[in-house]
Formats: structure tokens, C-alpha cells, sequence
């Protein structure tokens, strides 16, 4: 889990929300992978789909800013585990 990554995408996809135009290249730049943590990777995905064209599904942004908060509020990878990933899944 790349607690640095995860924390910067919920960052910069709060700054996106709230009107921050430099944030959509930040987040197009990081390109995570299933190394930095499948959370992060599946949220990443989910952006990259919804503005992967100009301008994007802006009505997508505020879940994917709220799935990138919540899995910056975990305190650890443990709180990731397998159970919770599932459930994290399911709901998207």
C-alpha cells in the first residue's frame, strides 16, 4: 500500500472537485498500479474512465472523491484486508 499515492489522489481529486484545473493532469500523471494497492488502483481506474476525454463525467467525480477520501482514512494496509477490499468492490 502506498500510503503517499493514496493519500495525494484523495487530495488532488478534492482539489478537482472544488474547481482546481491543474489537479485533472496530476492525477493523469500518477498512473498507479496493483503494487501501490488495489484500492487506489480500482479508484484510479474509475477516474481515468470518467476523464479519459475532455471534459469528463463531472457527475462521477464527487464518488470517486468520496471513495479516495474514505481509503485515505484507513490507518493501515491491515484495514485493507481481503474482507474489506470485497466489500469496497461490491459497492462500486
Amino acid at each position: 500500500m502506498n500510503r503517499a499515492s493514496i493519500d495525494e489522489f484523495a487530495e488532488l481529486t478534492r482539489r478537482q472537485l472544488h474547481g482546481d484545473p491543474s489537479a485533472t493532469g496530476r492525477i493523469a500523471m500518477m498512473n498507479p498500479t496493483i503494487s501501490d494497492g488495489y484500492c487506489l488502483y480500482n479508484a484510479y481506474e474509475q477516474w481515468k474512465g470518467a476523464f479519459s476525454f475532455h471534459p469528463g463525467r463531472a457527475e462521477a467525480l464527487p464518488v470517486i472523491a468520496s471513495i479516495a477520501e474514505k481509503i485515505s482514512a484507513y490507518t493501515s494496509p491491515r484495514t485493507l484486508g481481503n474482507r474489506n477490499i470485497a466489500a469496497l468492490r461490491c459497492r462500486w
